[in-house]
């Protein structure tokens, strides 16, 4: 199996597209981060009004 690019600057630019790659990478991680976050303030919030046993 070879190799996808010659080097990693032929990654990184991943010629003609690669700002709609990296625009679209960058989206999904901020999503993905949004929804670990608000996860984590619900189960707070969430465990504050049930109140301690």
């Amino acid at each position: 199996m070879g190799n996808y690019f010659a080097s990693f600057s032929d990654f990184i630019t991943m010629t003609p597209y690669g700002a709609y790659i990296w625009s679209a990478y960058g989206i999904v991680m901020v999503v993905t981060l949004g929804l670990l976050v608000s996860s984590q303030i619900r189960l707070k919030r969430a465990i504050k009004k049930r109140g301690s046993p």
